[in-house]
């Protein structure tokens, strides 16, 4: 099995209180995948570090060999930043590290799960006095 790095990447603020939420969910993630033998990092679009770059060179650092590198978008949708940012940026360090095998997944709120949470909060709210 090809090690695995999954990227969490998240827009980006310089206001910590924004940063936090995602922060704290690499914090509970990454034991899971350490205890699995595989890597979990969190970059950011803008406004905050690590970037995407930054991270790859910190991996590149640790790790010879072929890798699998998934970017998992923490948005809600895929609007420019998905498809004129995060895309040319892919192809870009993919031509910097051949080796590394990158699939870039589509916006968590696309998938279908978000969906429904999204909806079960909704119908709370309205429950809500």
């Amino acid at each position: 099995m090809m090690p695995t790095l999954v990227v969490l990447m998240a827009h980006g603020s310089s206001d910590p209180r924004w940063r936090a939420p995602f922060e704290a969910l690499l914090e509970r993630l990454a034991p899971v995948f350490s205890a699995q033998g595989q890597q979990l990092a969190l970059c950011y679009m803008e406004r905050a570090q690590p970037t995407l770059e930054g991270v790859l060179e910190t991996t590149a650092q640790s790790t010879t060999g072929p890798l699998k590198v998934v970017v998992l978008p923490l948005f809600m949708a895929a609007g420019a930043h998905y498809t004129e940012d995060i895309t040319p940026l892919l192809a870009q360090v993919q031509a910097q590290y051949p080796q590394w095998h990158f699939n870039l997944q589509p916006p968590i709120g696309e998938h279908p799960k978000t969906q429904a949470l999204l909806e079960a909060l909704a119908l709370e709210a309205l429950n809500c006095s």
